[in-house]
């Protein structure tokens, strides 16, 4: 079968063109997506404690050139093996018909920055000179932030991986008939003008020797990259003169009219509490001690559990301000243990910290009494801000 693309309002789910297949295969395509689930649950596992371990370097290694560089390189690895497992799970839920967007109005210009963010140390590693051109107009769209920042900075780490070091990179932002263009925009080794029509296609990928010998990749971003800008009512379109004459990427997405637009809003300074009582429950010892090393540098007193009992034990007999609380534990599993919790502990901050990050754990998250779904590896530096919403921190 072909898998059509389909789009609506608010929430939209995508069914981009994958590939033919027979519905014979339907079933496969399940166990497939079932099993992608389940593998980047278990490579979630280890990143969580190797991040975590990763900040705590960072923050206490001083001035040393040499340390400071090698830390940058397992940054940059580390985002990119994380990378490598969410496009394979959009990509199982774009093929299933299952990649929902929650799109809200945004303003471009934080897109913009949050891909620039991720994509500037692959940029900068190659050496090549990055240039922003953008329009001076503040411009709204009508966006799931997360995935279209994902998108374009997909286009600019395909940019700077087909790029010979101290090549050229440019990302312009233009406004036109109430659309907003973006452009990415590379000297690098081209693509053969006979693929272009092909190159947003799933596993498909330019079989010239020179883009092979710069890691060609699994073939499915572009793919995402496209289904996530339909969703958003844009299109995405690819050009480039052939061989080594560079390549151009161009998003083009509807802005929001004038009327459309959300009121001004006051930001928040937050302010990180200090002494809170949080229990963190993981049965992968690594990743529960090196998170609790990294709460008790920020000044909270931690506590640590293994298993699903363990962790209703404690919380009884201490109340924690917050619980840490993985779903894969052994014997009673988190969701259990969250039920138990917050039946006794009313107004703790419960927090699942998982592996699996799909749509259903969400639901069942919610379902169990969970406040929070977190999905490993979690990023140390946005802990502060998700303990500033516990109220009352004991004394």
């Amino acid at each position: 079968m072909i898998k059509e693309l389909e789009a609506g309002a608010g929430h939209q789910t995508a069914t981009v063109p994958i590939f033919f297949a027979p519905p014979e295969t339907e079933d496969m395509l399940q166990r497939s997506a079932e099993f992608l689930v389940m593998l980047a649950h278990e490579l979630r596992n280890p990143l969580s404690p190797i991040v975590y371990s990763l900040h705590l370097i960072e923050k206490n290694s001083g001035d040393n050139v040499l340390l400071r560089n090698a830390q940058l390189v397992i940054r940059r690895q580390l985002s990119h093996t994380t990378r490598i497992i969410d496009n394979l799970l959009d990509v199982s839920k774009m093929a299933q018909g299952k990649l929902d967007v929650k799109l809200k109005q945004v303003s471009l210009a934080t897109v913009i920055e949050c891909a620039i963010e991720f994509a500037k140390p692959f940029i900068d590693s190659r050496k090549h000179r990055f240039t922003l051109i953008t329009t001076n107009e503040l411009i709204w769209i009508n966006a799931d932030q997360h995935y279209l920042s994902n998108a374009i900075s997909s286009l600019l780490i395909n940019a700077a991986k087909f790029t010979e070091t101290g090549g050229k990179i440019s990302l312009t932002i233009n406004c036109n008939n109430g659309k907003a263009i973006i452009a990415v925009k590379d000297n690098g080794i081209g693509i053969d003008q006979a693929q272009l029509p092909s190159v947003f296609t799933l596993f498909t990928q330019n079989d010239h020797s020179s883009r092979l010998a710069h890691g060609g990749g699994l073939g499915i971003g572009l793919t995402l990259v496209r289904g996530i800008v339909a969703l958003h009512k844009g299109v995405a379109e690819a050009y480039s003169e052939g061989i080594g004459k560079g390549s151009e990427f161009v998003i083009t997405i509807p802005i929001l009219d004038a009327e459309d637009l959300p009121p001004k809003q006051t930001e928040e300074r937050i302010v990180q509490r200090k002494n809170l009582e949080i229990l963190v429950v993981d049965d992968h010892i690594d990743t529960a001690e090196s998170t609790a090393i990294v709460l008790k540098s920020m000044g909270h007193i931690v506590r640590l559990a293994h298993s699903g009992n363990a962790a209703v034990e404690i919380a009884n007999i201490y109340s924690p301000d917050v619980v840490l609380l993985d779903i894969g534990l052994p014997g009673m599993d988190g969701y259990q243990a969250a039920k138990i919790i917050r039946k006794d502990l009313k107004n703790v901050l419960l927090i699942a910290v998982t592996g699996y990050g799909q749509e259903i754990d969400r639901k069942r998250s919610t379902q169990a009494g969970f406040d929070l779904h977190l999905v490993k590896p979690v990023n140390p530096q946005i802990l502060p801000e998700i303990l500033n919403t516990v109220h009352q921190p004991k004394i």
